[in-house]
């Protein structure tokens, strides 16, 4: 299955967008949107190996055996997509320099 409709049913089945209020529930899509953008702008691999982890339940040894990476190089992997999710959702359009401003 692509990566990326993983990353969107993962969303809509953790969601639980349909017993909520309709004002939080606007909020919450708009969250499930920006969460889902940062998914997608991050690279291949790192998206890959995020889901496996975060919705496949996947061991890191699990990955390095089917992907052919080194134990190292999925954690690497791993982490560095929790970075760029982290920055994506919070200011995707914002350069890190800028914090600093």
């Amino acid at each position: 299955m692509d990566p990326n409709e993983r990353a969107r049913r993962a969303i809509e089945r953790t969601g639980g967008l349909n017993a909520q209020p309709q004002q939080e529930h606007e909020g919450d899509a708009a969250e499930v949107d920006r969460v889902y953008d940062a998914l997608r702008r991050l690279p291949r691999r790192q998206r890959a190996i995020f889901l496996a982890i975060r919705i496949d339940n996947l061991s890191y040894a699990e990955i390095a055996e089917q992907t052919g990476l080194s134990l190292a190089g999925v954690e690497k992997h791993f982490a560095r997509a929790i970075g760029n999710l982290m920055r994506n959702m919070h200011d995707p359009k914002r350069h890190w320099w800028r914090r600093w401003l």
